[in-house]
C-alpha cells in the first residue's frame, strides 16, 4: 500500500523574518570558477597545466602551434621565470611562416566575442637574451575558428631584459561564437611570454572579475549567504602547501594575480586562484551577502587522513587570518593586503565554517582547539562545525555533542539522499529531533546542502 503526501502553499500567510536562513554554496567543481564564473575567456594562461593536475594536461594544454607542419618553435620554459610562483612560460621561436605563432580557444567550443561588447587583453613578454635582434613585434589576433577571419587585432613592440606587462581593448568587428586568440611571432627574435589573458569588459563587477550572466543568475537567488569556496575542494590534496597537488590554501588566492600559484584542483582539473578570496569577498559585497569561508584543520575526513599534530597551529592560523583580511584594520598585517588590493574598509565577516564532511574524532578533537583560539580573539564571529553527510550513523551524533557542549552557534550538515526521503522525515518529528534541523535544534541553527 502506498502513502501519498501532499504539500500545500498559503502565498497570502506571512512570515517572520528569516535572517540569514537562505544562501548559497559555492564550490570550483565542472569549471565552476575557471571557465565558469570567472570572466577570464583563456584556458592555462600561464601555461602551468600539469599531468598532477588532469593526466590528460600537458603544459600547452588549450594551445595550438600554428602552422602544424613543426616550423614553428614552441616550448615551455621555466629558466628565468616572471617569478617564483608562476615558473612556467612559453617561449615562441622565430619563424618565416605566414601564420605562425600559438593559438588558444578557450574552454570550450570557442572563445564567444560580440560586435558590441569591448574585450581587455594583457601578456607579459620579452626577447630571449640569446636574440639577435634588439627589439621584436608581438602581433595579437581574434581570429574566426578557421583562421581565415581578423576580427580584432593589436602589435606590440618587445625589446629584451625585464618581463613587461603588455596591454591593449580588443573591440571586434563581428559576433563570433567560437573565435580563437592567436599570439604571432616575430622574424627577428624568440619571444618569452606569461600570462596571456583575455577579459571581457562588460562584467557583473568594476573589477572585471565576475561573469555578468552567471554572477546575474546568483543576484536574483538573492541569497543572504555564501559558502565558499567550496567543500570537497578545501580539503583534498597534500598537507605540504608547497607542494603542486597541495590543499586549498587561501593565501594562495590573494595579491596580483600574476603572482598566486596554479594549483591541482580537487576535481582533476587545474585552478589559477584567479577567482580568490578577495574576489569571493568582494562578490558577497555585492550580492548583498554574507560571506561564510571555509577553512580546513589539515584533515581529510573522506580519507581518514590528517596532517601531522604538531602542524595544527599552521591551520588554527589560516583561520585566524583570514578572518584578520576580512575584517582588521589597514595596519595590520592581512588587512593591509585587502587593503593593498583596493578594499581599505572591512568587509564585516561574521561567520566562519570550520572543515568539510569531517565526522571522526580527530577533526573533533582539531576543531575543538581552533574554535576556543577564534573564540578568543574574536569572540563574535560565529563559527559553524561540521557535522558530515550521514545523519543516521553512529559518527553523526558527537559532531552535535561536541556543539552543545562548546556552545557551536551552527552546525554544517550535507545530506546525500533523494527528495522523497526530505518529504518523508520533514513529516516525521522524530527524524526532525534526530537530524538536529533548525527548528528543533533551537538555539542552534543548521546550514544544510
Amino acid at each position: 500500500m502506498s502513502t501519498r503526501h501532499s504539500i500545500s502553499i498559503r502565498t497570502d500567510d506571512r512570515v517572520k523574518e528569516q535572517g540569514d536562513l537562505f544562501g548559497v554554496f559555492f564550490e570550483d567543481i565542472n569549471h565552476a570558477a575557471d571557465g565558469g564564473l570567472y570572466a577570464e575567456l583563456i584556458q592555462n594562461r600561464s601555461f602551468e597545466f600539469d599531468p598532477i593536475d588532469n593526466p590528460d594536461y600537458a603544459p600547452l594544454t588549450g594551445w595550438t602551434v600554428l602552422p602544424d607542419d613543426g616550423t614553428t618553435g614552441a616550448r615551455v620554459a621555466d629558466d628565468h621565470p616572471l617569478n617564483a610562483n608562476n615558473p612556467h612560460y612559453l617561449v615562441l621561436g622565430p619563424s618565416e611562416a605566414d601564420l605562425a605563432g600559438v593559438s588558444n580557444d578557450g574552454f570550450n567550443d570557442g572563445i564567444p566575442v560580440s560586435a558590441d561588447a569591448q574585450y581587455a587583453f594583457s601578456c607579459y613578454a620579452r626577447i630571449d637574451d640569446a636574440s639577435a635582434s634588439a627589439t621584436a613585434k608581438l602581433r595579437v589576433e581574434l581570429r574566426s575558428a578557421d583562421l581565415r577571419t581578423i576580427l580584432a587585432d593589436e602589435t606590440f613592440v618587445v625589446a629584451g631584459g625585464a618581463w613587461t606587462r603588455f596591454a591593449a581593448t580588443f573591440f571586434p568587428d563581428r559576433d563570433d561564437p567560437t573565435a580563437v586568440l592567436v599570439v604571432r611571432s616575430d622574424t627577428r627574435a624568440t619571444l618569452d611570454l606569461d600570462m596571456v589573458s583575455l577579459i571581457p569588459l562588460d562584467t557583473f563587477d568594476d573589477d572585471h572579475v565576475l561573469r555578468r550572466d552567471l554572477a546575474e543568475k546568483l543576484a536574483e537567488l538573492k541569497p543572504r549567504f555564501v559558502r565558499f569556496p567550496g567543500g570537497c575542494l578545501i580539503h583534498d590534496g597534500a598537507f605540504d602547501p608547497a607542494a603542486r597537488d597541495s590543499v586549498y590554501r587561501w593565501k594562495f588566492t590573494v595579491g596580483p594575480v600574476e603572482e598566486r600559484p596554479s594549483k591541482r584542483n580537487r576535481w582533476k582539473y587545474n585552478q589559477t586562484f584567479g577567482l580568490g578570496f578577495y574576489e569571493y569577498f568582494r562578490m558577497c559585497e555585492q550580492l548583498g551577502a554574507e560571506p561564510i569561508p571555509v577553512i580546513s584543520l589539515g584533515c581529510n575526513a573522506h580519507h581518514h587522513l590528517q596532517d601531522d599534530i604538531e602542524n595544527l597551529q599552521s591551520w588554527i592560523d589560516d583561520a585566524l587570518d583570514v578572518i584578520e583580511f576580512a575584517n582588521g584594520p589597514v595596519y595590520s598585517t592581512w588587512g593591509r593586503v585587502r587593503a593593498q588590493m583596493g578594499h581599505p574598509e572591512p568587509f564585516h565577516m561574521k561567520y566562519i565554517a570550520l572543515g568539510n564532511e569531517e565526522e571522526y574524532q580527530e577533526f573533533y578533537d582539531r576543531y575543538e582547539i581552533a574554535a576556543h583560539q577564534i573564540h578568543d580573539r574574536y569572540p563574535d564571529i560565529q563559527i559553524a562545525g561540521s557535522a558530515g553527510v550521514c545523519p543516521y550513523s553512529d559518527l553523526y551524533d558527537p559532531a552535535f555533542e561536541q556543539g552543545d557542549r562548546l556552545n557551536t552557534p551552527l552546525m554544517d550538515v550535507h545530506f546525500y539522499h533523494a527528495p522523497e526521503w526530505t518529504v518523508m522525515n520533514a513529516a516525521s518529528a522524530s527524524a526532525l529531533n534526530h537530524v538536529s534541523s533548525s527548528v528543533a535544534y533551537s538555539p542552534r541553527n543548521t546550514l544544510v546542502w
